[in-house]
């Protein structure tokens, strides 16, 4: 309606100068060969009536189009091809990584109501990549009061991202108040280890467990940890005279567990982050005299608290003469060898790693794990050079 009070302005206006002028003016319109002259308010007059017969021309057009439902499904595919192509377009601008492209594009677009949490979870992948906590929050609320529905799945899914970024603030708090489920009771057990929260631990296993935690395949990259997690939080609970009893633990874990290498190197992690290297240590120990796995091999040689140094270095000794040519053994006895300032014997052993990697087979040699291996080699020998050059200026200093 907004353009016929725009053309009756103009023609009021047209009008009006032409009585003020006293001069009724005149109108000339040529089309092809054809020309019409007429005053300017025989045309006002001429555009005015063909203007209305236009518009109710148009009126029942559009009326007929309503009865037979024809302008009603032009405007049903109309919204939903915008909305399409929004989505789409939000789609690839998540797939592409342009998490803010994919947010602009969902929240400026009109989406259909069976694609709604779909929407709101982009939306609050976009917020955790951005770590705008606060919109997030403001985001989890609104969808509490207008979408109750969609609630619980948008809350579990930016708790698992937010987890998994290690942003654990007010993960129990929220992951606590939500129903049981396998998702609900996984990802809280799974924020408690990583709070090594682990009477919580102890507290919540058995929901996990009830709920089928360990049988998910969506917590199947997570198993390693969440068995460490208890094996760790079994440890605490028979702790005796402040040290963990690790063999409790140890024993706690399913056959299977006991020397997986990812769980074992979790469990020493925990071990170690709680200030118990010697722990760490035997737990390396036990696990290495019943299968040699040259990730907790590593993981030993990583274990450089001055606590009982000597022994460990002595346990890699003996190690070392079972298998002189192991050239993780070899980088995990240089490191600590360095660490205890005995630098002529790590380099040594770092220099004989280096050679029993080149001398190993093309396709042992061109591996990535054998990449890797010499570029930790070559590390630690920058790492050797750099202290027995500060060690010589002390001595010389000294002098």
């Amino acid at each position: 309606m907004k353009w016929i009070w725009v053309l009756s302005t103009i023609i009021l206006g047209a009008l009006v100068g032409a009585t003020l002028l006293h001069d009724p003016g005149y109108v000339l319109i040529r089309v092809g060969d054809l020309v019409f002259e007429s005053s300017i308010a025989a045309g006002v007059i001429i555009m005015t009536i063909l203007a209305s017969a236009v518009s109710f021309f148009y009126a029942g057009i559009r009326q007929v189009l309503l009865s037979a439902g024809l302008l009603t499904k032009w405007r049903s595919d109309r919204q939903h091809s915008r909305a399409s192509h929004s989505w789409q377009r939000g789609v690839m601008a998540f797939a592409r990584g342009d998490w803010r492209g994919a947010a602009m594009a969902l929240e400026s677009a009109p989406i259909p109501s069976d694609r709604l949490l779909e929407s709101l979870l982009l939306r609050a992948w976009h917020f955790v990549r951005i770590g705008d906590r606060s919109a997030m929050l403001q985001l989890l609320e609104s969808t509490k009061a207008n979408h109750p529905e969609y609630s619980a799945a948008l809350e579990l899914g930016a708790a698992r991202w937010q987890i998994q970024d290690g942003v654990f603030e007010g993960a129990n708090d929220r992951l606590a108040e939500l129903p049981g489920s396998i998702e609900q009771a996984g990802l809280l057990l799974w924020s408690h280890i990583q709070n090594a929260d682990w009477s919580a631990v102890s507290a919540h296993w058995p929901m996990a467990e009830k709920q089928g935690v360990l049988k998910a395949e969506t917590f199947r990259g997570q198993m390693a940890l969440l068995r460490a997690g208890k094996a760790m939080a079994d440890s605490i609970d028979a702790a005796q005279q402040g040290e963990p009893a690790w063999q409790i633990g140890l024993k706690g874990l399913p056959k299977q567990w006991q020397s997986d290498a990812a769980t074992v190197q979790l469990f020493a992690s925990m071990l170690l982050n709680s200030n118990h290297p010697q722990a760490a240590r035997g737990l390396l120990q036990q696990v290495l005299s019943k299968q040699w796995q040259p990730a907790l091999v590593r993981a030993y040689g990583e274990i450089s608290a001055g606590a009982r140094l000597e022994t460990a270095i002595e346990q890699l000794h003996s190690w070392l003469k079972k298998k002189p040519q192991d050239p993780e053994l070899l980088l995990a006895l240089g490191r600590l060898l360095r660490v205890s300032g005995q630098h002529t014997q790590s380099q040594k052993c770092l220099v004989t790693a280096a050679k029993t990697i080149s001398s190993g087979s093309d396709a042992t040699a061109e591996s990535v794990e054998a990449n890797e291996l010499r570029g930790l080699v070559t590390l630690e020998l920058g790492r050797l050079n750099l202290a027995s050059a500060r060690s010589a200026a002390t001595s010389g200093a000294s002098s």
